[in-house]
């Protein structure tokens, strides 16, 4: 598999594989850790019986029209500087089991997963540097932005936009920073 790391502004990295986004700088050294790692971590986490999870989130499927969609986006990494206490955050605010880790000097937290959606990972390391400015990732907060964003403050984050309507036919959104000072995008398609 061709895949290539890509570091964007806000050191939030993604990971793609097969396209090549013109202007971004790649850089490929640890790409073969961290997908081997994910790889593991995907298999380990599809083991577990999904019910463990508990997730209150509504991951929509990925087929369309009857054909398994193929994501560019494989891997998303959230940067921290305290794995802990961003792993308590998602915990709670998501009602889902994330598994720490270790892969050398660097501290993951690692979502479960499906197959047909991206990765998401929490990491900490020397180049991964929280930042309320770049790239905003939107998360799916199920059926009601209402549930999540209501468990935001209590757990240390701060709520910058409430439940937004983008259009009837495309749901909603808000924002928010979480424990870390990530801005973090939460979004309900209808």
């Amino acid at each position: 598999m061709n895949c290539r790391f890509f570091t964007i502004q806000s050191k939030l990295n993604v990971y793609n594989c097969g396209i090549k986004l013109k202007g971004y700088f790649i850089k490929g050294i640890r790409m073969k850790k961290i997908f081997v790692l994910v790889f593991v971590v995907m298999l380990v986490m599809n083991c577990k019986d999904s019910n463990e999870m508990g997730s209150n989130t509504n991951i929509q499927s990925g087929k369309e029209g009857g054909k398994e969609m193929n994501p560019i986006i494989s891997i998303v990494e959230i940067p921290v500087t305290n794995v802990k206490r961003a792993i308590a955050f998602y915990e709670k605010i998501f009602s889902i089991q994330i598994e720490q880790m270790e892969m050398g000097d660097t501290e993951l937290g690692v979502f479960p997963s499906t197959q047909t959606g991206p990765s998401i990972v929490l990491t900490k390391g020397k180049e991964y540097k929280p930042k309320s400015d770049g790239v905003l990732v939107y998360l799916n907060a199920g059926n009601d932005l209402t549930t999540v964003l209501s468990l935001i403050e209590p757990n240390g984050g701060k709520v910058l936009l409430e439940k937004t309507e983008i259009s009837p036919e495309m749901g909603n959104y808000a924002l928010f920073l979480d424990t870390e000072g990530n801005r973090i995008g939460l979004h309900y398609s209808k």
